[in-house]
């Protein structure tokens, strides 16, 4: 059996001093950036509002190994449609990210779009990127579950959409185009050394992509989670304990 451990969870339900604080045991606390602040929420009763211009929240270390299997999730609403791409996290490396997971909006059809996730192979300009694609939502204005997955040893990556893959199933006998699945295989990492970073990506050398709207319950884990752990993360409850979520691996 892999091992899955909580390695930081923000709630987002309160701030003191500029920081938010983690709730695992590894009180990692975040720091806001630009004026940042805590609004009401999705899960218990607030989250973090950002304004889509400079607002942030940063922790200088990223808590988990970015080469191998990880788990990162979170609650998030977009407060206007986007004209441009959003990230609603990253992990820094020197040169690039070791993994974004941002919103790309749609030039036609208003508040869709796709979510993905991007990961370089290396921490070098010009390396090879996968990207993990989903677009099974409704509108990025209502509150979604994002959640990716990657699985060292299977080198996969998964990107789930409240709780469930986008899987397309083909006729029989399949058609031309059976449509696309937000998972990947033959994917390469890398240990992320900067930070993480919630509300923002390096683009070029510089700060953008930076979300406008609210990012609540924040979870990474380090470790591979499965369908229904990922299924019972998009559950918006209240009171969730702190815990690497019931499921089978």
């Amino acid at each position: 059996m892999r091992t899955q451990e909580v390695a930081g969870r923000w709630q987002f339900e309160s701030a003191d001093s500029g920081t938010t604080p983690d709730s695992s045991a590894n009180a990692n606390s975040l720091t806001l950036g630009g004026d940042a602040s805590i609004g009401p929420g999705w899960v218990d009763s607030h989250a973090l509002t950002l304004d889509g211009v400079d607002d942030y929240s940063y922790a200088e270390n990223v808590p988990i190994d970015t080469s191998e299997s990880f788990t990162v999730s979170a609650w998030a609403q977009a407060a206007t449609v986007p004209s441009g791409g959003m990230t609603l996290m990253s992990a820094l490396g020197a040169n690039n990210s070791a993994f974004v997971v941002r919103f790309q909006p749609d030039e036609e059809i208003e508040g869709w779009g796709r979510w993905e996730v991007v990961l370089p192979d290396a921490d070098t300009l010009g390396a090879t990127e996968i990207r993990v694609a989903h677009t099974q939502f409704l509108d990025v204005r209502d509150w979604n579950h994002v959640a990716v997955v990657y699985d060292a040893p299977r080198r996969q990556a998964r990107m789930y959409l409240n709780g469930l893959l986008q899987d397309w199933t083909c006729s029989d006998p399949p058609t031309e185009y059976c449509g696309p699945v937000s998972w990947v295989d033959g994917v390469l990492t890398y240990p992320a050394i900067g930070s993480l970073e919630v509300g923002r990506a390096r683009v070029d050398g510089s700060w953008a992509e930076h979300w406008g709207g609210s990012i609540d319950d924040l979870w990474l884990f380090r470790g591979a989670l499965s369908d229904t752990q990922i299924a019972a993360l998009a559950l918006p409850l209240s009171g969730v304990p702190t815990e690497v979520p019931w499921g089978s691996e």
